[in-house]
């Protein structure tokens, strides 16, 4: 069935603020800005953005949805999640 391996996420950041030392740990990682940008989510445009992804390489995918072509690389979502970028 599509869509049964989606992972669910909390729909905010709220729940990490509650716990300061979490917000420490995140925020030396920089993963902080990250989660303070998630806010919410529809299960049905993930789900087709999930099907519409085309792997390329291990570090390189394209994605067709809804009329949108995006290429999608280390580079790009380092750039949009402001995650430091690491290739192993």
């Amino acid at each position: 069935m599509p869509g049964e391996f989606i992972r669910k996420e909390p729909l905010d950041s709220r729940k990490l603020h509650e716990h300061p030392k979490v917000v420490n740990l995140f925020t030396h990682a920089n993963w902080m800005s990250f989660c303070d940008k998630i806010q919410g989510h529809e299960d049905e445009i993930t789900e087709e953005f999930l099907m519409s992804l085309q792997p390329k390489s291990k570090a390189l995918a394209t994605v067709n949805f809804r009329g949108l072509t995006l290429k999608l690389t280390p580079e790009l979502i380092s750039r949009v999640t402001d995650l430091p970028l690491e290739i192993p």
